[in-house]
């Protein structure tokens, strides 16, 4: 009887490893970034970064100054129209995560454009707001596309801020003209 007890303890110790590996994170959650959701007229804070959203388009053609000249473009390109704002830490003053994901695809911010948000340095005392363009392939008009935006490295851990788009619903312009960065009042 003393044996088949040993073995019966045994056995409960090995299902209670077994159920211990199952509780502990896989190796990389650490790195799962912390996410708050915004959405269109909003206004919403993700650690250092504080953004607003006012408006999201499709545009077959870009205009944009740029330091040799005017820039004509034509492509499929989602244009996010934000203001954005930093909290405290003005060393983390400008976007490290900036990321367009649809079906798993990741798309950053065209360099065909100069004059973008992206770019341009954030400030604790004004909000920045501009525009970011992302150039997606002509047959995407459809589907959801997840923006990530956040002055922390998503990969590592970073808190960003997402806006899920619905890319269906999303106007298309002929032409426009950008704008340079502004500043304008705090959020």
């Amino acid at each position: 009887m003393k044996r088949f007890g040993i073995w019966v303890a045994g056995a409960a110790m090995i299902a209670a490893a077994w159920g211990a590996t199952l509780l502990v994170p896989a190796s990389t959650a650490w790195r799962t970034p912390y996410v708050t959701a915004i959405e269109i007229g909003e206004v919403a804070t993700s650690g250092n970064l504080t953004i607003e959203v006012h408006d999201v388009y499709f545009a077959d053609e870009l205009v944009d100054s740029q330091p040799t000249g005017v820039w004509t473009g034509a492509g499929n390109f989602l244009v996010l129209d934000i203001s954005a704002q930093v909290r405290a830490d003005e060393s983390l003053n400008v976007f490290v995560t900036r990321t367009a994901i649809l079906n798993g695809d990741e798309y950053w911010p065209t360099e065909r454009v100069y004059t973008q948000l992206s770019l341009a340095p954030l400030s604790a005392a004004m909000a920045t707001r501009g525009t970011i363009v992302y150039e997606l392939p002509p047959e995407v008009r459809s589907g959801t596309i997840q923006v990530q935006l956040g002055t922390g490295d998503a990969k590592q851990a970073g808190q960003v801020t997402e806006l899920e788009i619905t890319l269906d619903d999303v106007d298309v312009r002929d032409s426009v003209r950008l704008e340079k960065a502004r500043w304008e009042p705090s959020l």
